[in-house]
């Protein structure tokens, strides 16, 4: 609001009154926040007169050609006041933040202009004193004085690049002049007190040296072999693991300003180890407390398993001992921690370097190891909420990933890639899968999956949607947060079906208008086909749709489906001959009401039948499983050696798993042939 008994100058009076561009920001991560609590870039002006000044009709751009992109809001600006402006996504633009010249103008005419330079998180290129000429890279101060800032240093060099090296070297890390670099070599952030940099550091394989995070036991109730039934059979590794050096360096100057954390690792003669050969590399570098600390760890059993253990000793239930309670099952932001990850592909080649954020992933799960992370990318920690790379051979960039070990499959990891596999061509929606190795501070940690996750992102990039329009329901209301106004499309759709006389073909009709019938069928189909039980259709569901109808094809608001978990009791041998279809139509109220439509029912029946002779068809699992084997043995057996010693017997299960998947397609081939090929009853 403008205060009226203020006289304002107009820009013409540009003698006693000077606005300029004071300041601005491209990577504002967590200095400035709007009055939603969001961050966004910011240009901040400033009165450099000595009159009030009235901002009116002043315009930003970053066009020279058009630059009455963004109107500056109506402001009264006193001498020496600030003026901060937020440039969110619901602005014209927004300002590169690899640098970029940004124009400040009135009635056509440039009044002030500027050539940003690139930008890391949380740093301004500003003038150095408020309205004067002289322009540096410094600490935010938005609607402050600029010589309140410091001097944003930059960050170590290293002499060599992260990646795999066939011999030994020395590593040089360099900073300017009148700056000390300190460095770790565990994960944990270095500082003051770290090692001091004063010479080469000498790197070597370090599979060498002794084993350290691996020899922890607090990592899983499973290693409590005398206190619960069957235990897995876990242990310690017998033998020294492979390893990597890792490297986290940061610059000091003399008034103890610190520059960003540089992260790297570097993996020495691994050419002549096995179990790598076809597999990508992700190297976990974080504090160790994030993992393994009492209190605050996420991967041990930590503070919570014990108050729990005391707190329920009576319902201890240790027949189910991966549920009980430990740091590793909490969930929630409170249990993200911070992680710089170095994505390696299957040449050695670095893919990416990534800050980002990580939580334990799963349900039971969570009690077995190696375990599963969601991966989250967010501006609080690079300044970008997007993994930068290019890892499924599309162009999708996501803002999540999981890092899956496989869930109740954990020892084969091979059911969730089958299934996915195979099946992305039809109507309802897969992952996709890229096999890694993973490393964590430095220690080999076993065989993952890097995987997409179904959010909003997911739907927009591979349905061509605004994810601003996306409603995802997973569970039931209860396992993934919506609003009510959300849940009531999921609730009316559900109501309506089941509540309705579906043999009546105008009823059906209707039906077709609520849910992409294709995606219900061919979702159902697969489900039944592998004979999936237990967890699911009451849970592990999930479909999807738009809230608003719009023109682009998948807006139409209709309800398609998702494939997920099916690494739970699926495709066993004992169940070739399960009647899948008759237990879904008992257990599933949504399914069983579409079922009674004949003509539906039909069309399900031709469904299911020509995924059995595609899809799943036997030569043509076999040819996935022949070459899941040749990929997957050697590392997987590396993987069975670190948690379970080096004379377990885990390959036998690898090879059983295998086999029984084969005897399975095959035999439920012929059965689904048979069951399918006559008419289908549903009962009243």
């Amino acid at each position: 609001m403008i205060v009226a008994s203020i006289a304002c100058y107009a820009v013409q009076s540009s003698g006693v009154s000077k606005l300029v561009i004071n300041e601005v920001c491209s990577k504002n991560v967590s200095v400035f926040l709007d009055e939603d609590g969001t961050v966004s870039d910011y240009v901040e002006l400033y009165n450099d007169g000595w009159l009030p000044y009235l901002v009116s009709e002043i315009y930003l751009s970053d066009d020279e050609d058009d630059l009455e992109k963004f109107e500056v809001p109506l402001n009264a600006l006193g001498p020496g006041e600030y003026q901060t402006i937020m440039l969110d996504e619901n602005t014209p633009f927004q300002i590169s933040d690899s640098g970029e010249t940004l124009y400040l103008s009135w009635e056509g005419k440039v009044i002030d202009q500027i050539e940003c330079v690139a930008l890391k998180k949380d740093s301004s290129y500003c003038r150095l004193s408020d309205g004067g000429q002289e322009w540096t890279i410094r600490t935010c101060t938005p609607g402050g004085k600029n010589t309140d800032s410091y001097p944003i240093l930059s960050a170590p060099t290293f002499s060599c690049e992260s990646g795999f090296y066939k011999d030994e070297f020395d590593l040089e890390l360099f900073c300017e002049d009148g700056q000390s670099i300190f460095y770790t070599l565990d994960g944990s952030i270095p500082s003051k007190e770290s090692n001091l940099y004063q010479g080469p550091i000498h790197i070597c394989d370090k599979s060498k040296q002794k084993n350290v995070w691996s020899m922890r036991e607090d990592v899983s109730v499973g290693f409590m072999a005398d206190e619960i039934y069957e235990p897995p059979g876990y242990c310690a590794p017998d033998y020294l693991i492979d390893k990597c050096t890792i490297i986290r360096a940061v610059c000091v100057d003399e008034e103890d300003n610190e520059s960003e954390v540089i992260s790297s690792s570097y993996f020495v003669g691994f050419q002549e180890k096995k179990g790598y050969e076809g597999m990508n590399v992700l190297s976990v570098i974080t504090d160790p407390n994030n993992l393994f600390d009492y209190e605050s760890g996420i991967y041990v059993k930590g503070w919570f398993y014990d108050n729990s253990r005391e707190y329920d000793a009576e319902q201890w239930y240790s027949h189910l001992w991966w549920w009980q309670s430990s740091n590793y099952t909490q969930r929630g932001a409170a249990w993200e921690r911070e992680a710089c990850l170095q994505f390696f592909d299957q040449d050695g080649i670095l893919i990416l370097t990534k800050e980002c954020g990580m939580r334990i992933q799963g349900a039971g799960s969570r009690g077995k190891i190696p375990r599963s992370f969601n991966l989250y990318a967010r501006n609080e920690y690079d300044g970008s909420s997007r993994f930068e790379a290019e890892f499924f051979g599309t162009s999708y960039e996501p803002q999540r990933m999981t890092f899956f070990a496989g869930g109740d499959d954990n020892l084969v990891k091979v059911k969730d890639a089958l299934v996915m596999s195979i099946l992305p061509e039809r109507n309802f929606s897969t992952m996709d899968f890229e096999p890694y190795v993973l490393f964590l501070d430095g220690e080999y940690w076993g065989c993952y999956w890097l995987t997409e996750k179904y959010d909003d992102e997911y739907f927009a990039y591979h349905y061509n949607v605004d994810k601003n329009n996306v409603v995802l329901i997973k569970h039931g209301k209860d396992g993934i947060v919506v609003s009510e106004e959300e849940f009531a499309l999921y609730e009316d759709m559900f109501s309506y079906i089941v509540s309705t006389d579906l043999s009546v073909d105008e009823n059906y009709q209707k039906v077709c208008e609520l849910i992409d019938i294709d995606s219900f069928l061919e979702y159902y189909a697969a489900e039944i086909y592998i004979a999936r039980w237990n967890d699911w259709p009451s849970s592990n569901f999930a479909l999807w749709r738009t809230k608003e109808v719009r023109e682009d094809a998948y807006s139409d608001g209709k309800w398609r489906w998702i494939l997920f978990d099916v690494n739970s009791p699926s495709m066993e041998v004992g169940n070739i001959e399960k009647d899948s279809f008759k237990e879904v139509i008992e257990r599933d109220a949504l399914f069983s009401s579409i079922m009674k439509n004949e003509q539906c029912r039909k069309k399900f029946a031709d469904v299911i039948l020509n995924m059995a002779e595609t899809e799943f068809r036997p030569e043509k699992i076999n040819v996935f499983l022949d070459e899941f084997e040749s990929q997957m043995k050697a590392p997987l057996e590396k993987e069975y050696a670190r948690f379970y010693g080096k004379n377990n017997d885990k390959s036998l299960t690898f090879e059983n798993t295998l086999n029984d998947l084969r005897t399975f397609f095959e035999g439920r081939y012929v059965y689904i042939k048979d069951y399918f090929d006559k008419d289908i009853e549903v009962e009243e």
